[in-house]
């Protein structure tokens, strides 16, 4: 009898022309197979797919199928062979126990037990996830970043002693950001090593760090900022969210230098410049405009605004002149652009670029900062801009209705 089975799936899977669901009706067979029997079949089939087997003298319509159900038989028989043990229930184990395995050097599960409480650190009652940031503080110098970057999003006032403590003893990046953000005023201006280290890690540079240094400590009349470990855009960063001033006239300079370096990186690029866009739309421009929102430039604001849509009217009444390839279309974009920018600010645009094609420039010393919101009206240019400007409010409303985040930020500034 067993061997009449056997014969009749080989015969079956030999048949030409091909049924339809011959797998399925050849997979409840095997159950009346025993052991043996079954493993005579795996045999037989493993043996049909050699370079000797009966596979090779099959139709060739029928050969990718036949495979595919010798392929499927066989794992059938496996599984009845060797059948899959239950999944075990999963039973989490205490984060006492966690934590005990964690700190036992000899236990051999130092990082099965790390790797569950870090997954499982985000459930746990506050408490016991102090005491879990307080063993992976204990622990190597990667389970300390870890617990770093948890203290550096959700400060406890508890660790402050021993982040001081570690801090001091081994000045690592990750847990000087820590005392830059949530140290005491006092801690930070008797300990001005926190205020700058090398490091390779782009974002974790000595500038970057100092900016914030400067953003909680400018209002202090013990502190003195030192520009030239600012970058450009941080310097005035730093003026606008201080209460500190510049000269619109300066502000614009950075503004137009900002915006001719944006637009001829994109010329010189693969992609080129994207003429569908406004320039209020490029990248970062519209916190640029924020930064001059809060230092209350509104004329400087509203005069810039005129001159990119005078700008993009120019640019498109040339454009329609003739056909353009995109290649020309992206040179008739820069020298437009170079040829509106008013000359006052045009110098400034090459002048302000090293070697490099990058900023190189030393800001002017930021004034003594005043109490924010509490702003004078910014001084008047010594002379009229070159270009011809909108009324205000009308310039606002338009605005405002092009662009939600300039109207969020007048509504914010009350601008009008």
């Amino acid at each position: 009898m067993k061997t009449d089975t056997i014969d009749y799936i080989i015969y079956r899977l030999k048949e030409n022309p091909y049924g339809n669901n011959k797998r399925e009706q050849l997979k409840p067979l095997l159950y009346t197979l025993d052991k043996s029997g079954l493993e005579s079949l795996r045999y037989e089939l493993e043996e049909s797919c050699g370079f000797d087997g009966w596979l090779l003298d099959v139709d060739d319509s029928i050969y990718m199928q036949t495979r595919k159900d010798i392929d499927y038989l066989l794992f059938c028989i496996n599984r009845l062979l060797v059948p899959v043990e239950p999944e075990k229930p999963h039973r989490n184990e205490s984060i006492e126990t966690l934590l005990k395995l964690y700190k036992d050097k000899k236990s051999k599960r130092v990082s099965e037990s790390k790797t569950k409480l870090q997954e499982r650190y985000e459930q746990q009652a506050f408490s016991v996830q102090r005491r879990i940031l307080d063993a992976f503080l204990d622990g190597p110098k990667s389970d300390r970043a870890w617990a770093y970057k948890k203290l550096l999003a959700t400060w406890d006032i508890h660790f402050e002693s021993r982040i001081q403590a570690l801090w001091e003893s081994l000045h690592e990046e990750r847990c000087r950001w820590i005392i830059v953000k949530h140290m005491s005023e006092e801690y930070l201006m008797q300990h001005p090593e926190t205020w700058g280290m090398q490091s390779s890690n782009p974002y974790y540079d000595d500038i970057y760090a100092y900016k914030h240094v400067c953003l909680r400590l400018a209002h202090r009349p013990d502190f003195t900022i030192d520009s030239s470990r600012l970058k450009r855009h941080e310097y005035y960063e730093v003026i606008a969210k201080t209460g500190g001033r510049v000269e619109g006239k300066e502000m614009l300079a950075y503004i137009f230098s900002y915006i001719h370096a944006n637009i001829t990186s994109m010329h010189q690029s693969f992609s080129g410049i994207d003429t569908t866009k406004s320039l209020i739309s490029l990248s970062a421009l519209e916190l640029r405009l924020y930064w001059m929102g809060l230092m209350k430039m509104s004329d400087e604001m509203i005069y810039l605004y005129g001159w990119t849509k005078e700008f993009q009217d120019e640019f498109s009444k040339r454009r329609n002149e003739r056909e353009l390839t995109q290649k020309e279309e992206s040179e008739l974009y820069l020298n437009t652009l170079e040829e509106r920018i008013p000359q006052e600010y045009m110098c400034g645009c090459h002048e302000w670029l090293d070697d490099t094609g990058t900023f190189a420039y030393t800001p002017t010393p930021m004034k003594e900062a005043e109490p924010p919101l509490e702003y004078d009206k910014p001084p008047l240019h010594e002379a009229p801009f070159t270009e011809p400007t909108i009324d205000k409010e009308t310039g606002i409303e338009i605005l405002s209705s092009e662009n939600p985040i300039f109207a969020t930020m007048v509504k914010k500034l009350d601008l009008k």
